[in-house]
């Protein structure tokens, strides 16, 4: 009886995860963009068609925004941005499948705690910062600068580099999903090792500002 209520608030939560973390040029996109090829590879495998189709149309969109999104890949006078519905959007179409393919027959079929793989670092990055927020007894909904990449562009690394910081443990996040489908991983294993990212997740980031700050002020005393 809880499954409908856990489904709206998985479906809120990737909404909203990927609508929060879309504070740097690409990051979203490209955070979007590694979920749909992950999707449209397991439904093809799955033999529905369909919605690999879909999924194609959907991850073609992205590449193509990406080309204009992410600086210095065309003129500013060129560049776009995603916003709100953008972000919001392309976190339902996300969610919409990763339920979907909780539902395939067969092999390709993903369990539940397998879904939060494909999409963590969103989910982890709102997390922690609604953990940090409500830590220092802030509201959750209130916008600042606690989010992942936040925290590495004051530690003087580039948007580039921190949109390839940001994506690249995503990407390995999403092979731990990926494997765990082809060799079926228990989902007791899968649930608990991704909430056992949460704190080290919290404490990486608490590690990073307060590097961050330690750096800023180095520099102020200079």
């Amino acid at each position: 009886f809880l499954s409908p209520a856990l489904t709206i608030l998985g479906i809120v939560g990737i909404i909203n995860a990927f609508n929060m973390i879309d504070g740097l040029d690409g990051l979203a996109g490209g955070l979007a963009l590694l979920a749909l090829i992950v999707l449209a590879y397991i439904f093809f495998v799955s033999g529905d068609y369909d919605s690999y189709h879909l999924l194609l149309v959907c991850s073609t969109v992205v590449i193509v925004f990406l080309f204009f999104n992410i600086p210095r890949t065309f003129p500013d006078t060129l560049q776009i941005f995603m916003g709100d519905t953008g972000s919001m959007f392309l976190g339902l179409i996300i969610a919409y499948f990763l339920i979907k393919a909780t539902l395939i027959p067969g092999p390709s079929q993903i369990a539940a705690p397998m879904a939060p793989w494909f999409v963590a670092v969103p989910l982890l990055d709102m997390l922690t910062v609604i953990f940090l927020r409500l830590a220092q007894h802030r509201s959750p909904f209130r916008a600042d600068r606690t989010h992942i990449h936040h925290a590495l562009t004051e530690l003087s690394f580039s948007p580039l580099q921190t949109l390839l910081l940001v994506i690249t443990p995503a990407m390995a996040l999403a092979l731990v999903g990926f494997l765990a489908i082809n060799y079926a991983w228990p989902d007791w294993a899968l649930f608990w090792s991704f909430i056992a990212l949460i704190p080290l997740s919290i404490g990486t980031k608490v590690i990073l500002f307060r590097s961050a700050n330690k750096t800023c002020s180095e520099n102020k005393s200079k």
